[in-house]
């Protein structure tokens, strides 16, 4: 049981951090005018590509557009984390 735990609670961690990554790429969308709802969509996305980047031997799939966050603009952090925490609450809870 301890092994079933410990897996769990892995899983569950990374499905934390994977919600949090979509909500930061996806607040830093909507400020560049994204729908909140394609946001997410596009954020989910990106997370997805970048996931198989990972896993990719030779290394292309992370160089490709669709695997590639958002730049945050300068001046812009607590607006991003304010409509992260806004999306996370909307979309994960």
């Amino acid at each position: 049981m301890t092994s079933d735990l410990a897996l769990q609670d892995a899983e569950d961690e990374f499905n934390e951090a994977r919600e949090w990554a979509i909500c930061h790429d996806a607040a830093i969308l909507v400020i560049a005018g994204y729908s909140r709802d394609l946001a997410i969509k596009k954020a989910t996305e990106i997370f997805g590509t970048q996931q198989e980047a990972e896993n990719d031997p030779t290394g292309t799939i992370g160089t490709l557009a669709e695997a590639q966050s958002p730049n945050m603009q300068a001046g812009r952090k607590a607006q991003v984390n304010a409509i992260a925490q806004s999306l996370h609450s909307e979309y994960f809870e």
